[in-house]
């Protein structure tokens, strides 16, 4: 008998419809997204024992008419962009990393057609407010993540950001790890991830041998932090994404953070900001 799983990703009510067999895993992993918001997208999710080959190890996304889909070796699914109600098949051995690893996708496009950005980065919550922290592969989101243990960490791998009213709020995406649990803190630590945290700052990571902050200008901020998703290079929805950006480095202040592998850095960002 399937049974529904009510979450809220990015302030984003879903609808989880899951056959009963998995339900508790799935509730459990994301217990720190439920909600009692009424839906807003519904997902309708069914095991099956295999699913066809695809062509390529990647996840492929697509739009037809209306409807996204988006497919790979552990799931193959949908989404009606009007309806706002989708389907997906998981293969049995997945489990919930598959589920996680579908909503990770359909979160992030979903987001960005309601007028949000999605941006790998570290998110960490000090007070109240988020600091996001950037950078290519190897940057060094992880170990910000690692030096900021006494902080709740949104993510260390990727990060929603929304304007809401006239402030841009960050908010963590589930992403699966290794160790199936979500990125470097624990669910205790992350308990209210429905929530959005004001943007404070916004930090391109470059690893060094001292630690120094500079306030980038418009323009090089802009440079610095605009990421175009790959289903959007040819999509009319690109001119929002870079709009949305523009807004974002004119009401956050972007910095290039130069750093060591400890948490000095954290005082030279309060001396700059404070």
């Amino acid at each position: 008998m399937p049974k529904d799983l009510n979450i809220q990703i990015a302030d984003i009510p879903i609808s989880l419809v899951l056959d009963e067999s998995f339900f508790n895993d799935a509730a459990s992993f994301f217990s720190p997204y439920l909600s009692e918001t009424p839906a807003e997208y519904t997902f309708s999710i069914t095991k099956v024992p295999t699913l066809p080959e695809v062509q390529s190890h990647d996840v492929e996304i697509s739009m037809q008419d209306s409807t996204l889909h988006c497919v790979s070796e552990e799931y193959s699914g949908h989404i009606h962009m009007e309806t706002k109600k989708g389907e997906m098949r998981i293969r049995e051995a997945e489990g919930v990393r598959g589920l996680v690893n579908f909503l990770k996708e359909m979160c992030s496009i979903i987001i960005l057609f309601n007028g949000g950005l999605v941006r790998r980065a570290a998110g960490i919550v000090r007070d109240e407010k988020a600091y996001l922290f950037f950078g290519p592969s190897l940057s060094g989101k992880s170990t910000i993540a690692r030096c900021s243990q006494d902080y709740s960490i949104l993510s260390d791998e990727l990060i929603a950001i929304r304007r809401i009213n006239d402030s841009f709020k960050a908010y963590s995406i589930p992403v699966w790890q290794d160790n199936g649990k979500e990125g470097e803190s624990s669910h205790e630590d992350k308990k209210n991830l429905v929530t959005g945290f004001p943007i404070v700052g916004l930090f391109k990571l470059v690893k060094d041998n001292t630690v120094s902050i500079q306030k980038f200008e418009k323009g090089d901020a802009l440079a610095a932090v605009f990421t175009l998703p790959f289903f959007f290079t040819t999509h009319p929805g690109r001119d929002k994404i870079l709009a949305c950006y523009f807004d974002l480095v004119s009401a956050v202040p972007c910095y290039d953070l130069h750093f060591l592998p400890d948490d000095s850095f954290w005082k030279c960002i309060d001396e700059c900001i404070n």
